[in-house]
C-alpha cells in the first residue's frame, strides 16, 4: 500500500535487498571470471603460474574457451564448479558488510 511505501523502514529494506543482489552478483562474476579457462582472468593467472611450454599449451586453447564455458553451462557442470565459491564469497561479503 501506499502508507507501507512512504515509511522509512520499507526503504532500508528496500535498499538492503538491493545491496545485497548487487554483492550476489559482484561475487558470481568474480569467481566466474576466475575460473582456469582462457580467456577468463583465471586462465591469465594459471598461464602466468605455468611453466612456459604448459603455459604455451594453454594459451592455445583460448579460441576454445568461450566453448568450454557454453559446455560447462549447458552440461549443468558449471554451477557444481563456481556455486560454492560464489556462496562463500557472497558471505564473507555481507559479513563485512555488516547485513
Amino acid at each position: 500500500s501506499l502508507s507501507s511505501a512512504a515509511s522509512p523502514g520499507y526503504w532500508v529494506t528496500a535498499a538492503i535487498y538491493m545491496a545485497e543482489i548487487g554483492i550476489y552478483f559482484n561475487c558470481l562474476l568474480a569467481v566466474f571470471n576466475m575460473l582456469p579457462i582462457p580467456p577468463l582472468d583465471g586462465g591469465r593467472v594459471l598461464s602466468n603460474l605455468l611453466p612456459p611450454k604448459a603455459s604455451d599449451q594453454l594459451d592455445r586453447v583460448e579460441p576454445y574457451g568461450l566453448f568450454i564455458v557454453l559446455g560447462l553451462l549447458v552440461s549443468g557442470l558449471l554451477w557444481p564448479l563456481v556455486g560454492p565459491g560464489i556462496q562463500l564469497s557472497r558471505e564473507l561479503v555481507l559479513r563485512l558488510a555488516g547485513l
